[in-house]
């Protein structure tokens, strides 16, 4: 028995069923919580965050941060675009 036709097992397809599960549920939450609050409450936290902090400290994060928002809907594209793209890995190697 096979999880998707393509030779990989049960378990990679109950996975993978999970993993798309989980996406829905973690945009549809963000969403929400977003809806209810002065943009997306991670980006709140993680200013929060950054204020508390050295000016040198998380250098990295501060750079992706000022990049772009988080929970836009480029970023909720390029999410959807990097599961396809690992779920595509993973039928090809199976």
């Amino acid at each position: 028995m096979t999880g998707t036709g393509r030779g990989d097992g049960v378990g990679n397809g109950g996975g993978a069923g999970d993993r798309v599960g989980e996406f829905a549920f973690a945009s549809a939450r963000d969403a929400v919580l977003a809806a209810r609050c002065p943009g997306h409450p991670q980006v709140t936290e993680l200013r929060r965050m950054f204020a508390e902090a050295a000016p040198d400290q998380l250098p990295t994060t501060r750079r992706v941060m000022g990049m772009r928002e988080m929970g836009d809907d480029d970023q909720f594209e390029f999410d959807l675009r990097l599961f396809i793209a690992g779920m595509e890995s993973l039928l090809t190697k199976a």
